[in-house]
């Protein structure tokens, strides 16, 4: 996995706390997803789109963590010594700057916007690379640092007959002439 950061930026945001950089991860893990924004209590309201950004390794954790990004250590699972490492990634639509979210075969990239993304949540994965954008925040007497999904390009194994019809086009390319055969 490549870890590959912006041009740093020096001093500090506007919040007084220091800048963080924007991070571009590549062939990462995603977990916990809720692109589709449902509810699931306790842990989501109706409408947050979010998903668990699962790291690589405790090297690539503990320097985002360093860089003031909110590294989280997951409990570990059963036969591990220790639990993996995860950032919280929110995927915010509405405002002035949506995530760009891009789903990828092995022939076409297909946009998704709002209304599609959610389909991401079901689907078998193979690749993830994308750009997290942070927040810094000081509110309440709570300082840290929120993830928001900038870009995103997810690669997906394709069913055969998927990949299979792939290029014919979409439904809404065909024009089909539909002829009601009772009223010939």
């Amino acid at each position: 996995m490549a870890l590959k950061s912006a041009p740093a930026r020096t001093g500090l945001a506007p919040n007084g706390m220091p800048w963080i950089d924007q991070e571009i991860l590549r062939d990462v893990r995603i977990i916990r997803r809720n692109l589709s924004g449902r509810e699931v209590p306790p842990y989501n309201r109706k409408g947050d789109r979010n998903f668990g950004l699962l790291l690589p390794d405790e090297e690539t954790a503990l320097r985002l963590r360093e860089k003031g990004w909110n590294v989280k250590q997951m409990k570990p699972r059963e036969g591990e010594e220790v639990g993996g490492y995860v950032i919280d990634v929110e995927a915010r639509y509405g405002g002035d700057r949506p995530p760009k979210v891009v789903l990828v075969t092995e022939k076409r990239k297909t946009p998704l916007d709002e209304d599609t993304v959610g389909m991401i949540d079901a689907a078998v994965i193979t690749k993830v690379d994308l750009t997290i954008r942070p927040h810094q925040y000081d509110f309440n007497g709570k300082k840290g640092t929120k993830a928001y999904l900038k870009t995103m390009y997810v690669t997906i194994q394709q069913d055969a007959l998927d990949a299979e019809y792939e290029d014919l086009g979409r439904e809404e390319d065909v024009n089909v002439e539909v002829v009601d055969e009772w009223s010939r």
